[in-house]
């Protein structure tokens, strides 16, 4: 695919072989001066002094509830009091978004490494163990409980993404650590992306054949490429890997970043599907993520600050709920004032983060506020309120109902979303200088 004049890349210095093994490389720019901006830092040590026990809840919550200690790997259903379905079957890209999770938690809290090591070593290894099909170089979907049988070897592109993201980030996390099994999962990630160049790119029109929306371009499986890219350019410096990534902006700007929000499905050839609704989960996503991955990948993409803003302003101003707090799930694209406002927990999570990256793009102080009450809603409405259990429910109403599904891990929920927003925005937040870091 050739970029468009619309992705231009610029390489501001290079990030070849010399990136940071670090989960997370946004470097916040902010230089706040307390005694002229106390209304400003009081804002954010309210936020930090609340964000900083969400965190610890949750790595308290999945290092005590997710471990299936007798079978391998984490349990793949996990009910409201925290017990762990014993023969729930265990799935691609829940096991690697736990894997990631945990690399990220050793690489950036270290009074937490003692206890996560041996966690995410015995996990990395069960989904090698039980999901690799040396014939495809590719990994299944589904396995039972035990990862002896495999119940579904569906070779699927988005979970794949998952994979190479996991794999990169404790190749990363672990290389001093566990240097075998480290390159062990270097070696892996490569042959997953390799895999995905050479079976699932679309030559005719570029990107890649959406195995979770087929017959489709679904902006999903494009996000999570793009940072499982990122991811492991960081690891490899690799220019093919680059190159991939490029593609990805450049799709992003010409295809899927419509105006003031994302387009869901596209076409094969790129033309808009019927996109009844627009996320407002992905289209905050999609801000804080692409700003981010630039940054780490030191590239500059002509029109890309711009083009993102413009989502954040729109989807922070007319998803976030002004009058309770939490964040909206989405819009009808013809008629935007028509909005399924149930509040789900990968969007509150995802909010947190493009919130924070819109004030850092901004300095405007009315994204605090928002983030301000973005974090009050999940302390009183999101987050299960019972001792020890004090994960995410799943969703729940407009004014905070109580949901009728309960179940606080299955296939589709692990620790990627709630884990990754509050250890990122921490530690943002503490690049601010207003508030101590969150590690040693």
């Amino acid at each position: 695919m050739t970029l468009s004049a619309a992705a231009v890349v610029l390489l501001v210095s290079s990030a070849r072989a010399a990136a940071q093994p670090s989960p997370s490389s946004t470097d916040a720019s902010l230089e706040l001066d307390c005694d002229e901006q106390a209304d400003v830092c009081d804002l954010i040590r309210q936020i930090y002094d609340k964000t900083v026990v969400l965190e610890n809840e949750l790595l308290d919550f999945w290092l005590r509830y997710g471990p299936d200690e007798e079978k391998g790997g984490f349990y793949g259903e996990i009910d409201e009091n925290g017990v762990g379905n014993e023969e729930s079957p265990k799935f691609l890209q829940q096991q690697t978004r736990h894997l990631w999770s945990l690399s990220a938690t050793y690489t950036m809290r270290a009074e937490r490494r003692e206890e996560v090591a041996n966690v995410t070593l015995q996990l990395m290894q069960f989904i090698y163990d039980s999901f690799w099909d040396d014939d495809a170089n590719f990994f299944s979907y589904k396995v039972s409980a035990d990862g002896e049988r495999v119940l579904d070897a569906s070779e699927k592109v988005y979970s794949n993404a998952f994979a190479i993201y996991g794999f990169s980030a404790f190749a990363m996390a672990f290389a001093n650590r566990f240097p075998d099994h480290a390159k062990d999962a270097r070696k892996r990630s490569m042959q997953v992306y390799r895999t995905l160049r050479s079976r699932f790119v679309d030559e005719a029109n570029g990107g890649y054949i959406d195995t979770l929306s087929p017959g489709y371009k679904g902006h999903n499986t494009l996000l999570h490429l793009l940072e499982a890219f990122t991811s492991l350019y960081l690891l490899t410096g690799d220019e093919d890997v680059l190159d991939s990534l490029d593609e990805l902006f450049a799709i992003h700007l010409d295809h899927v970043i419509v105006g003031d929000y994302c387009l869901d499905l596209m076409n094969m050839d790129w033309t808009p599907a019927d996109n009844r609704d627009a996320s407002y989960g992905h289209g905050i996503e999609t801000v804080w993520l692409l700003l981010d991955s630039a940054r780490a990948v030191n590239r500059t993409y002509s029109g890309l600050v711009e083009a993102l803003t413009q989502v954040g302003e729109h989807h922070s101003r007319e998803g976030y709920d002004a009058e309770r707090g939490g964040f909206y799930t989405s819009f009808q694209i013809a008629s935007p004032t028509q909005k399924d406002t149930s509040k789900v927990w990968w969007v509150q999570a995802e909010a947190l983060l493009g919130i924070w990256a819109m004030y850092e793009e901004t300095g405007d102080i009315e994204y605090l506020r928002r983030l301000l009450g973005m974090v009050e809603w999940i302390e009183t409405y999101q987050r299960v309120d019972k001792p020890g259990l004090h994960e995410w429910w799943v969703a729940t109403g407009e004014t905070g109902s109580p949901p009728g599904f309960k179940t606080l891990s299955f296939e589709w929920k692990s620790s990627y979303h709630t884990v990754r927003a509050l250890l990122f925005l921490n530690a943002w937040i503490s690049k601010s200088g207003v508030v101590g870091p969150t590690t040693t």
